[in-house]
Order: C-alpha cells, then structure tokens, then sequence
C-alpha cells in the first residue's frame, strides 16, 4: 500500500516538474500581459511657439462646461499591460512644456487647443496608449510681446498738515517686457514705507512695483512682465501744508521801549490790513484768534534814535509785524488793498517838545 502512495507522489517527477514549471510561466505572462485602463496626473505649462508672442490667459472647462482658470493639472486615461501601467510613476510626471502655435495675428487673440498624444511622452508608447485627457482642451489669449516705457509715479505716505515740496526719482522712467496689452495698464510706483516724518526728508532706494487693474491677473502679470530694475533711488522734501486767512483791519500796538519822558506815537491807519500764510493747522487756530477784539499785531520801535526833544518818524512794512503767541512758520503778506504801496509810517512825539513849540 505503502509503495503505491509512493508511486503517486513520487512517480515521474521529472516530468510533473516541468509540467509545473510551464504552467507558471505561463500564468505569470498572461498575468502581466492583461490590459489595464489606470488615471495618472501630470503638470503641463503652455507655451507659444513663436517668440513674439505670450500667453496671457488660459481657461479650461468644467463638467458643466463653465470656464475655469487652467492650473496645468491634468489627468490622463491610459490604457496597457499590467506590467507597463503597474510601472507608471504614481506622483504627478515631471512639468510637461506643450507649445501652441500663436499664428500670424497681430494683438491679443483667442484660440482653443486640443490636447493629443503627441503633447505627451509615456514610457514604451508602444504598450501604453492615451484613451482620453481632462480637461480635453484648453483656451488661451496669446498677445504681442513687447517693450514700453513708464513714468514712475511715487506712493509717499505724507503725514497730515504736510505737504510734497520737491520730489525727484532716478530714473524717472523704466522699460519693462511683456505682453502690450498689460503694459499699457500698469502702473510702476515706488512706494515708501514709514519714515520719520519731522524731518521733512527722505532720501534713498525705494522698492519699485507694479500696479494694475483688477481684471488683470497677478500670477500672469508675474510670470510675463520683467522690469530690469526692482528699486529706484528716490529724494523728496515736505513742508507744512499751507493756508491763508486775509484781514483788512487788524489793530496795532507799538511796543516802544522804556523811557524817562512822555511821548505820544502819531499813526493815522490804526489798523492794518494783512495777509497771513503759514502751516495749515497754525492758520486754522489764528483764523479764530483773529476774531477776539483783543488781538493785535505789535511794531517795535528803535530805542536808539528816540530822543526826549526830537519827533522820529519811522515805517514798518508787513514782515516786521509781530504776531504773538504763533511760529515764525507764519509769514505776513501784504493785503491786495496795498498793492503798490511799499510801508506804514509813524511818528513818535515826545510831550515837552510838543509843548515847547506850542
């Protein structure tokens, strides 16, 4: 009994062996030789194929046929044995460039592209074949490369009361390539961050940067637009900003200086009309001080020539007016009703003399 179960199991083994060894083979060939349909991604960037020309948009569809911005992601159906498939890289495949040809039109032009197998190079094409790509097609707007230049226009946060007195930018224009269409909308500005203001100068290199309307996209402008230059070197004075109030008559008092007689002082106007101008925010406040009935503008008189037996006659004219409590910020100018007369006159008179020619 014994040897017949030997004889089952043991008999002829050479042959069962390589009977064994072919059906494997056999197996093992038709397992990898089955053909499988697997979805892999790649990044794709677009290009146009003539050097004059830049794309400036680019839109795909949706399931529902709405336009989308097209990232570059993009599945592809492939269809190959399993072996082949099984081999594909499982991340996305390397940036894949596909160039579009632009034609002959001059401007911003729109055009749809269908991708196809030729856009992409797949391991044993052969074996591996593309059924179908999404999105299928893309839509893009080549445009006319090309070179303008810009004024740069400056952002200086200038602190209130203040006001730009001078500005000078090097250089005061720049070049910048890429698409036309863009270039005429933007905008190059160097733009100031925080300074300190009190000293009322700035002087430096300033980031230059582009603006432009919100219908354009960043990213595009980003990736298209190139400025040789990204800072300027720029100078700029401040100065208060300035306002006026006019009078036509403001009281004056003579401030006459100590001395051991009486005198009398002769001044015919008693009030003066005048024009003041200086910082904003100190002409705001003087605008109210005006009104009180106590304000006035004071006249020095020179103690040198006063004698106690002898009129003087002096002139003023507005900028040896004195206004009390406000900075020298402000400047006093003469009043249109003045207009070709060049000073005030006043006489100093002292008593005794005026008595003794009496």
């Amino acid at each position: 009994m014994l040897s017949q179960v030997k004889e089952v199991l043991l008999g002829n083994w050479r042959n069962k062996g390589v009977a064994l060894f072919f059906a494997g083979t056999i197996w093992y060939v038709a397992y990898q030789s089955e053909l499988r349909t697997e979805d892999i991604h790649v990044n794709v960037d677009l290009a146009p194929q003539q050097e004059n020309k830049v794309i400036i948009s680019r839109e795909s569809a949706r399931g529902d046929g709405q336009p989308v911005k097209f990232t570059g992601d993009m599945v592809l159906k492939v269809q190959g044995t399993r072996k082949q498939i099984e081999s594909l890289p499982k991340a996305p495949l390397a940036r894949i460039l596909v160039k579009i040809d632009a034609g002959s039109g001059i401007g911003s032009q729109r055009k749809r592209y269908f991708f196809s197998t030729k856009d992409f190079s797949l391991p044993d094409p052969h074996l591996v074949g593309i059924l179908s790509f999404s999105p299928e097609y893309v839509e893009v707007v080549f445009d006319d490369q090309a070179e303008l230049e810009s004024k740069v226009v400056t952002a200086i946060p200038v602190p209130s009361g203040f006001e730009k007195e001078m500005e000078v930018v090097e250089p005061a224009a720049v070049k910048a390539a890429g698409p036309r269409s863009i270039l005429e909308k933007i905008q190059w500005v160097a733009e100031v961050g925080n300074f300190d203001a009190s000293s009322r100068r700035f002087e430096g290199e300033v980031p230059l940067s582009p603006r432009f309307p919100e219908s354009i996209d960043e990213s595009v402008v980003r990736s298209t637009v190139k400025l040789p230059v990204d800072k300027v070197k720029l100078t700029f004075q401040l100065r208060y900003k300035l306002d006026a109030v006019a009078d036509e008559a403001v009281r004056v008092r003579f401030i006459v200086p100590p001395v051991k007689y009486p005198f009398q002082v002769k001044f015919e106007e008693n009030t003066v009309p005048i024009v003041f101008k200086g910082p904003e925010r100190e002409i705001q406040l003087l605008k109210e001080k005006i009104k009180e009935p106590d304000f006035f503008l004071g006249v020095k008189v020179p103690e040198a020539e006063l004698s106690a037996k002898q009129e003087h006659t002096f002139t003023f004219t507005e900028d040896q007016l004195i206004l009390f409590g406000f900075s020298r910020e402000i400047q006093k100018l003469q009043h249109e009703k003045r207009k070709g007369l060049v000073a005030w006159s006043y006489t100093i008179v002292p008593v005794r003399a005026s008595e003794e020619k009496g």
